[in-house]
């Protein structure tokens, strides 16, 4: 009876072991895969998946505003997304332009369209379950371009704007721009950009038609921070954004001050 008592129990405990198994088994493969999408900035990346997410409803459908994956927490380490300057806190977010690449490598800049604005971020969405970006008309007015199928990254690129008369805006990406190597301030040679070429590229391309030497320039930081007077353009020629110590620098003796030294720069001006 005894032994009759044990095979019994040694029964039930293997049966009770495979339905466990079972079970474990049934609940692994009924986890959820959450989709994700890739940020990426000077040179780093993170993939971010969508299942902590905040979400918001558009259209009936769960979405994230686009805005939410440009965080502190998500770029850790850098002054991408606010800057501090003599103890005020500055948007930096507006000094990046984001294009958004659907995972068949299609952008708005393929049908020729400038990268998103920082404005643009929180007024467009990703679906939750398609990752399709939209920019509904009645957030903001965006060529059809702007709407992603199957986004699967977003690239910043640090962005100058150069303003012609205080209306015409031109959107120029740094990593598109030719270079030279020049002397910093501490004699040591580095890439930079020439301030000029800006202007030259937008007159090139036909967006302005005045002569650049019948100009006047200046240049602002995110925070209005730049020149008190205005430059000409043999001042604007000696000047370069380097790319490594992340501001401007001048040649021209009479143009190294602190208010030619300009790190957050986000605009240069010009006008008649």
């Amino acid at each position: 009876m005894f032994k009759k008592m044990i095979k019994v129990l040694g029964l039930a405990i293997l049966a009770l072991t495979i339905f466990t198994a079972c079970s474990d088994d049934d609940s692994s493969t009924d986890s959820k895969t959450y989709e994700s999408i890739y940020i990426h900035w000077n040179g780093d990346s993170a993939n971010v998946s969508f299942e902590n997410m905040v979400t918001t409803d558009v259209d009936g459908e769960k979405a994230i505003t686009l805005s939410n994956f440009i965080t502190d927490e998500i770029i850790p380490g850098d002054s991408i997304c606010t800057f501090w300057n003599k103890g005020t806190e500055y948007q930096a977010r507006s000094l990046y332009s984001y294009m958004i690449v659907g995972e068949d490598g299609f952008s708005a800049s393929v049908k020729g369209y400038p990268d998103n604005i920082w404005d643009h971020m929180g007024k467009g969405f990703i679906m939750y379950d398609t990752r399709n970006v939209i920019f509904p008309d009645e957030q903001i007015d965006l060529a059809g371009a702007y709407n992603v199928k199957a986004a699967k990254h977003i690239e910043m690129y640090r962005k100058f704007d150069v303003v012609f008369n205080d209306t015409i805006v031109v959107q120029f990406d740094l990593e598109k721009m030719a270079t030279e190597s020049v002397l910093n301030p501490d004699s040591v040679m580095e890439d930079a950009i020439p301030l000029s070429s800006f202007i030259t590229k937008a007159v090139e391309d036909s967006v302005y038609l005045a002569q650049p030497e019948n100009l006047l320039y200046n240049f602002r930081s995110a925070d209005d921070f730049g020149p008190s007077t205005d430059l000409t353009w043999t001042q604007l020629q000696t000047g370069y954004w380097l790319k490594t110590s992340a501001k401007t620098h001048f040649t021209d003796p009479a143009l190294t001050t602190s208010r030619y030294k300009v790190k957050f720069i986000e605009k240069i001006t010009a006008h008649e």
